[in-house]
């Protein structure tokens, strides 16, 4: 896996429209940082509303801090069950 790859995998991601149940999960606060986020970003697309999206999660601007390796995260990220995978990096953000 080359960084490339994996920058583009991140953007991607990024860009997914906002699943139902992310933005249930969310807390009043988060879905209003996600709300102003989403109408700087353009909430009009063309001329018809656009979808919110996972960067919208993000709030307003942020930067790439990193990746990093995480144990902990790893360790209760699983399910019961299931198999852990070999190495999980979880990528941080800094406002």
């Amino acid at each position: 896996v080359t960084c490339r790859e994996v920058l583009v995998a991140l953007y991607d991601s990024l860009q997914t429209p906002l699943a139902d149940h992310e933005w249930g999960f969310s807390s009043d606060d988060l879905r209003q940082r996600m709300v102003r986020a989403w109408k700087r970003r353009g909430a009009l697309d063309g001329g018809r509303v656009s979808l919110l999206k996972r960067v919208d999660l993000l709030g307003g601007r942020c930067k790439l801090q990193g990746f990093c390796r995480d144990t902990d995260f790893a360790a209760h990220r699983f399910l019961p069950g299931t198999r852990p995978v070999p190495d999980t990096w979880v990528v941080r953000f800094m406002h």
